[in-house]
């Protein structure tokens, strides 16, 4: 008889341990990491990881306290409450509909469209003053002949065509560290452009949506480079101006793109050459 009740014990617990498990989730979500985990995170690789477990109901609230973005960077998450909750514990099932509030640190003002209209501004400056060049010539009554000038102007994107330096670094003629490093400290926060291809692509750490990118110039040969490797560090797909959240979607190894970037630092004992992403498009 007591064999019987420890039999009948043990299937009652199996069978509860079953039911827990199978549980119907549905209408359900499940927290991810908790929120001191997702802190110093991109809030938009938090907002993705929380509709990829179900949660519907997420919103963000910027903190504009950047100012130069030295001691947090745009986009940086400060912290995440589920359900009014900062200190909720993950892996726990909750309402799909329960508010998430993700709140991070940018700059005061800031608009989603800022970065884009920078460029747009940037670009229409140019062209104001090519334009306000050709009036004052054509006012002039003195027909003066054009001359060639290879010096840029401080605003414009330096090519191989209009800045001998970067032509060099690109090709053949600068093979070594001491002119990357030159270039580097003579046009530091500069912009250039350039005919690239994608040589690596990874992940950032643990991010999922986060990448670090190495590029150099010309056609994708796995078997031959020229010029400097660039890297792209800790960037999202929105840094590169591409419509997605997965990067790899839109680049891959082996892609010949065209490279608009900032000028960043060279690092002579990893060889690699640091640059800010503006733009990168498929060519």
């Amino acid at each position: 008889m007591k064999k019987f009740i420890w039999l009948l014990a043990i299937c009652m617990s199996f069978m509860a341990l079953t039911a827990c498990g199978n549980r119907d989730h549905t209408g359900e979500a499940q927290t991810p990491s908790g929120s001191s985990i997702m802190e110093g995170q991109n809030y938009e690789d938090v907002i993705a990881e929380f509709e990829e477990n179900g949660f519907k109901n997420v919103r963000t609230e910027k903190i504009e306290d950047l100012i130069f973005g030295l001691l947090n960077k745009d986009g940086e998450v400060e912290e995440v409450s589920v359900g009014g909750e900062v200190d909720y514990s993950p892996d726990e099932w909750v309402p799909d509909d329960t508010e998430v509030i993700v709140r991070y640190h940018t700059f005061a003002g800031k608009n989603d469209s800022e970065e884009n209209e920078t460029l747009d501004n940037s670009n229409q400056s140019t062209e104001s003053v090519v334009e306000k060049e050709t009036q004052e010539s054509d006012e002039s009554e003195v027909d003066i002949e054009p001359q060639e000038s290879t010096q840029t102007m401080p605003d414009e994107i330096l090519t191989v065509d209009n800045c001998k330096d970067l032509a060099d670094i690109l090709s053949n003629k600068a093979e070594s560290d001491e002119s990357y490093s030159a270039f580097a400290s003579k046009y530091e926060n500069r912009t250039i452009e350039f005919a690239g291809r994608v040589d690596c692509l990874a992940n950032h750490g643990s991010y999922k949506t986060r990448y670090d990118i190495l590029v150099s110039a010309g056609d994708y040969d796995p078997d031959h480079q020229t010029g400097p490797t660039f890297k792209f560090e800790d960037v999202a797909a929105y840094d590169l101006k591409l419509d997605t959240l997965f990067l790899e979607e839109a680049i891959q190894v082996g892609m010949n793109v065209k490279i608009i970037a900032v000028v960043g630092e060279f690092n002579s004992d990893t060889g690699l050459f640091f640059l800010d992403p503006v733009s990168v498009t498929k060519r």
